[in-house]
């Protein structure tokens, strides 16, 4: 819509310079700008009175690459990401309504499609916190997050394992209720090969999230 709303002011003033411009014009003195000819600054000029008299939308800086390029790749050019996205580690992908209804129904129960990628928010919120506090100097970390911190190292010295939370990990950074709904959906996470449950003597759970 935005790009026949563009060709459609475009053809209007082209309309306009040819009824509107005298024939002598052309043999103005106009100073050109950006290399532009002689037409396009007056197309420019035009243009921007226009808009000015607020009778013209805005537009794009650059006509012609604007108008020369498909509507097709504008539509699917991809948004940019924000700085968050960029910079997070981890990203377990939710479950699609196609792999939900090949959970067998048993496990499935009653759980919703929106409960189980809520809960993968909450571990993804988890893991890119856990790993940013464990990036950083214990000089530098909140009271806190150097308790946190020293208990995660606490537990590398017993198991080194890669990329994984506990659930007291869910509860204390991503306020997750760790009820029996959770654990159930832990277990349909299993079965969709997105975690690995290490269970360690003495020890809670460790969900180990599995690379894709």
């Amino acid at each position: 819509m935005i790009l026949l709303e563009k060709l459609k002011n475009a053809e209007e003033f082209l309309h306009y310079l040819e009824n509107n411009i005298p024939e002598s014009t052309e043999h103005v003195n106009t100073p050109s700008f950006n290399g532009q000819s002689k037409e396009e600054t007056l197309f420019y000029n035009l243009l921007n009175k226009k808009r000015a008299q607020g009778e013209v939308s805005p537009y794009p800086s650059n006509w012609s690459t604007f108008l020369a390029t498909p509507k097709e790749n504008i539509q699917n050019t991809p948004c940019i990401k924000s700085r968050k996205e960029i910079t997070s580690r981890f990203c377990i992908p939710h479950v699609t309504s196609s792999e939900l209804i090949k959970v067998p129904s048993y496990m499935r129960g009653r759980i919703q499609l929106t409960a189980i990628n809520s809960c993968i928010d909450s571990f993804n919120t988890t893991l890119n916190k856990k790993y940013d506090i464990m990036k950083q100097k214990k000089s530098a970390l909140k009271p806190k997050d150097l308790e946190m911190f020293l208990s995660w190292k606490e537990q590398n010295n017993i198991r080194n394992d890669d990329n994984y939370c506990t659930p007291d990990d869910l509860i204390n950074i991503a306020g997750f209720k760790m009820d029996k709904a959770a654990y159930n959906i832990i277990t349909i996470l299993r079965h969709l090969k997105r975690l690995q449950e290490v269970k360690l003597k003495g020890m809670k759970s460790r969900y180990i999230v599995i690379d894709s």
